[in-house]
């Protein structure tokens, strides 16, 4: 990164800045898709697939058509 922020407050204030500045609707589908992925994540380890030996953890966007 060219410019990266050492302050983690600093970052913060920037990045919430950023958001704000997104139009309503730009924002409201980061918010629906940050909240998605938190609760794949929570979730991540409760059902792994047996058949593959694999959890939803190891799966990458390769793996989708």
């Amino acid at each position: 990164m060219c410019s990266a922020i050492e302050d983690v407050n600093s970052r913060v204030s920037t990045l919430r800045l950023l958001v704000s500045l997104l139009p309503t609707v730009n924002r409201d589908t980061l918010w629906y898709l940050l909240t998605f992925l938190a609760c794949v994540a929570k979730h991540a380890d409760d059902q792994p697939d047996h058949a593959a030996g694999h959890s939803v953890r190891d799966m990458s966007a390769l793996q989708f058509p």
